[in-house]
Parts: structure tokens; sequence; C-alpha cells
């Protein structure tokens, strides 16, 4: 299982980062399913993909076995 602690997120409305909290009341982001959705588009991406394309930002990921 892994663990992510993430400060930044891209707002796909604004292109502008935002933070996590505010991420999550958007629906911009769902930490239960660790996904990043594109509001605007309508696509869901994993935070592991997310990640590789810049949508968000700072993130540590924990691994727990």
């Amino acid at each position: 299982m892994k663990s992510y602690v993430i400060d930044t997120v891209v707002d796909p409305r604004t292109q502008k980062f935002i933070s996590a909290g505010e991420a999550i009341k958007l629906g911009i982001i769902d930490p239960s399913t660790a996904t990043y959705h594109n509001i605007v588009t309508g696509e869901s991406i994993t935070f592991e993909e997310a990640i590789r394309v810049s949508e968000l930002n700072n993130v540590n990921i924990f691994a727990f076995l």
C-alpha cells in the first residue's frame, strides 16, 4: 500500500496550483482512491500518472509493506 503526501495540485479550470485541501473540496483529487480527476474533461488518472504529467506537485510517496 502507498501513502501520498500532496502539497499542490493543478486546477484544470485555471491551470494554476491550488492546495490539496482545496482540490479535495472541488473534487479534483480523491484520496480514498488515489485518483486525480480533470473536472473539465472528465478524465481520471492515478496519482502516479498525475505525478508523471505534472498535475500533482511536491508529492512524497511512502510505501507500506
